[in-house]
């Protein structure tokens, strides 16, 4: 799956997203894995099918209400849009429906409930109907596999730390997922900060 981090601090938060993606046909090009709602200094970062990424954006930017009532409503959002993709990805595309049943959405912007930054994780696995949700993380690492990885890294919550973290994320990703990894393209991290977002392409990840 796809690379999705982000560091959230009082003032700032940062979300770095990779543009790779692979189609039902095996193909591979890039897309974009993130939401941007500058009404309510925040963004949403996805990684999982895009029909469940599709399904939840509609229904985020059709979405009344503030940082913190969006952050309440993820949960259902989410349920509902990997249920659709589920029976999409089945009946449409011929998919195994435990390759939709799997998603991780990140919420992070500015809340008026907190008045600070703010960030949340709603993850869905294969096989469970559940949303594990995260509230009021420090940083969300995807993809994670084990806390040696990030101490050996020592990384600094800053452009340059989420730039290696996601370099080496992507070195790992292929080498121990093979050709089911989906890491690569290039790296986009957003700034977000109370009635500010920025975006900037820091790199480019190395080619297969």
């Amino acid at each position: 799956m796809s690379i999705v981090n982000a560091f959230v601090m009082r003032d700032v938060a940062l979300i770095g997203v990779d543009t790779e993606s692979r189609f039902p046909d095996g193909s591979t090009g890039e897309a974009c894995k993130v939401l941007f709602l500058p009404h309510l200094s925040a963004a949403v970062a996805f990684r999982g099918i895009d029909v469940a990424q599709a399904v939840a954006t509609a229904q985020i930017q059709s979405f009344v209400g503030g940082f913190d009532e969006l952050a309440e409503a993820m949960p259902e959002i989410v349920r509902q849009s990997v249920a659709v993709a589920r029976d999409k990805a089945v009946n449409l595309f011929g998919v195994k429906a435990e390759y939709a049943e799997g998603s991780n959405f990140v919420l992070v912007g500015f809340s008026h409930a907190g008045n600070r930054m703010m960030g949340h994780a709603f993850v869905t696995w294969p096989g469970s109907p559940d949303v594990e949700v995260n509230r009021d993380f420090p940083q969300a690492i995807s993809p994670f596999w084990s806390q040696d990885d990030i101490t050996r890294l020592n990384i600094r919550t800053d452009k340059a730390g989420m730039r290696a973290l996601a370099l080496e994320q992507c070195r790992l990703a292929r080498e121990r997922l093979l050709a089911e990894a989906v890491a690569g393209g290039r790296l986009f991290i957003s700034e977000i900060r109370r009635g500010s977002i920025t975006i900037e392409e820091v790199c480019d990840f190395p080619t297969r």
